[in-house]
């Protein structure tokens, strides 16, 4: 059992005795410190204040600070899931906002490349455009009574480091092909010059039946080859002729 004396203090006094401090209850009695006091009874008066004497089983502050203490977890957990909850709002925002800003590089990336693409079509055309004001082209004729073929130049601009090379009977051009002996330095808009190939004949020059290859640059550095066919059986005979060219190097 627990005696608590409060008499107007500012903490209770709280005096623990045995089952054997009957005499002292008796005893407190006698003194007239306990008014009112009949056996089991719980509470009793004093003069100046209150008597208790409570069971110490009973309810006490224990379970409120215990309450209290459970109630403090439960806001501090709520308060916990606010902060993750904005934290998580906050990371998806940003997530979102990351993913926009790619896809705005890679479309800024994409324009850029197509105004790349664009401008690197129009300085094609554009060197197309230069190379076919100054491109040579010749031609190969065959002179009757002459000893060899005549190349002329019906092209816009001259015909720079000529070579010759037999070449396979329709056979593309080819830039490292053995060349004849003949090399002409350069040949002028509408210009000609003779060479010693011949169509058929003996000796190193004659083609028998291959084709002519001639390669030459124009002014820009553009590579272009001609090639010239001759008719299977009657060589002496041009069937046709054609033209390649490589992009210049301006």
């Amino acid at each position: 059992m627990a005696l608590v004396l409060d008499a107007s203090l500012e903490k209770p006094l709280v005096l623990n005795f045995a089952d054997s401090s009957s005499g002292l209850v008796r005893h407190m009695i006698s003194a007239g410190l306990l008014q009112n006091f009949r056996p089991g009874q719980v509470s009793c008066d004093v003069g100046v204040g209150s008597l208790h004497l409570r069971n110490m089983f009973e309810s006490s502050s224990i379970p409120f600070w215990t309450r209290l203490a459970g109630w403090a977890q439960v806001l501090v957990l709520i308060v916990t899931a606010v902060f993750v909850w904005l934290y998580l709002r906050e990371t998806e925002r940003l997530r979102n906002t990351g993913q926009e800003q790619v896809k705005a590089s890679q479309s800024q990336v994409g324009a850029a490349y197509e105004q790349l693409t664009a401008i690197r079509e129009q300085t094609a055309v554009a060197q197309d455009q230069l190379e076919g004001q100054i491109r040579p082209a010749i031609v190969v004729r065959l002179i009757v009574g002459a000893q060899g073929l005549r190349l002329i130049n019906l092209g816009n601009g001259p015909a720079l480091h000529i070579k010759l090379s037999p070449t396979d009977r329709g056979s593309g051009p080819k830039p490292d092909l053995d060349r004849f002996p003949d090399e002409i330095g350069f040949i002028e808009v509408g210009g000609s010059t003779p060479t010693d190939v011949r169509a058929q004949g003996a000796g190193i020059t004659a083609l028998n039946g291959r084709s002519l290859q001639c390669q030459y640059t124009s002014l820009s550095g553009g590579t272009h080859w001609t090639v010239a066919d001759f008719d299977k059986i009657d060589n002496d005979r041009l069937i046709a002729t054609r033209f390649y060219s490589e992009r210049s190097k301006l």
